[in-house]
């Protein structure tokens, strides 16, 4: 699926997410981690083993499709898909109707509940926010470019997105 299942777009946005992702990571979460895929996902899979077609295959068909993602306009089709990623599609299709649509406020909502875990549980999720947050500001800074990218997107939310990737919601904390 190395050519993204004929939606063009589909290997930018998993490129970026692999960017995010990273390598192999014993320590995750969601146990062993190699390229974002985890163990507790798959546990029938030798993680270790997980080459990026491999797991290129899998986000298309776990992720991406199954939170219609082709079907999204490209800046909100990066957010979700990095957020199903994250977080899950069921969390990915929540923020989906949350936001009606708005790529901003799905990012918005998005930080408030990476955030939330964070205070929620900080011994099993504290080591992930300084990371998270840099993430969520990178992703709002590409989401942000794709709205201006994009000649359908309502013009009023591109220069919201102008203004929200400025200045994100979360901040930053060293380690």
């Amino acid at each position: 699926m190395r050519d993204g299942g004929g939606d063009p777009l589909f290997n930018r946005i998993v490129n970026k997410t692999f960017g995010y992702e990273g390598g192999y990571n014993p320590g995750d979460t969601g146990g062993e981690t190699m390229h974002g895929i985890s163990q507790k996902a798959h546990p029938g899979l030798n993680i270790k083993g997980v080459t990026k077609d491999m797991a290129r295959d899998i986000y298309k068909k776990e992720y991406y499709d199954a939170i219609g993602a082709s079907n999204l306009p490209p800046a909100l089709r990066m957010a979700a898909f990095d957020t199903a990623v994250i977080a899950g599609p069921g969390r990915a299709r929540q923020f989906l109707k949350q936001s009606g649509g708005d790529p901003m406020k799905f990012l918005e909502l998005r930080e408030k509940y990476m955030h939330g875990l964070v205070q929620s549980n900080p011994a099993k999720y504290g080591r992930y926010e300084k990371g998270w947050n840099n993430r969520n500001a990178d992703l709002r800074k590409t989401v942000a470019g794709m709205m201006r990218e994009d000649p359908n997107m309502p013009q009023t939310q591109v220069a919201a997105s102008d203004r929200a990737s400025a200045k994100p919601t979360t901040r930053a904390v060293p380690y």
